[in-house]
């Protein structure tokens, strides 16, 4: 058997070991890997996505960081198409936003690991979940969540 952050391969089947879901992965319905134009609808984004600079190599992906709301968030293309443009990290820093199970800025560990059980990663700065290419995190001070990551890995 093969285990990769939260899914295990068994006899050629991936099974998921993670007790993390989808849902896990979305704030307000702003979700990892959703394409920048559901994205602009859902938080009211007028503007063309614009790149700040245009990397000269095919293998380099072009990168926008967009805070909007008490959200910041990171969307990659290694596509001209800027609709192609994909939701790789979302950080939350703002008390207005909780997890799909109820965690917000200001929660206590005891909290998280109560919703959220056994993590995968675990030291005293941070708490760690996986579901395959995709990380949830809470970043901790003073036993309080200080800050929540969602991040992919790929787009």
């Amino acid at each position: 058997s093969i285990t990769i952050r939260g899914s295990e391969k068994l006899n050629g089947v991936w099974k998921k070991v993670s007790n993390l879901t989808m849902d896990d992965l979305a704030i307000d319905g702003i979700r990892l890997n959703m394409k920048y134009n559901e994205a602009a609808k859902l938080l009211g984004l007028k503007d063309q996505l614009v790149f700040d600079e245009i990397p000269q190599e095919d293998d380099v992906p072009l990168v926008k960081d967009i805070q909007k709301n008490g959200l910041e968030m990171t969307f990659y293309t290694y596509s001209d198409a800027l609709d192609k443009a994909t939701l790789v990290e979302i950080h939350i820093k703002d008390m207005q936003y909780n997890t799909f199970r109820g965690i917000k800025i200001g929660d206590s560990y005891d909290k998280v690991k109560s919703l959220y059980q056994n993590p995968d990663d675990e030291n005293k700065d941070k708490i760690s979940y996986y579901l395959g290419p995709f990380t949830l995190s809470f970043k901790l001070g003073d036993g309080k969540v200080k800050q929540i990551d969602l991040m992919s890995e790929y787009g």
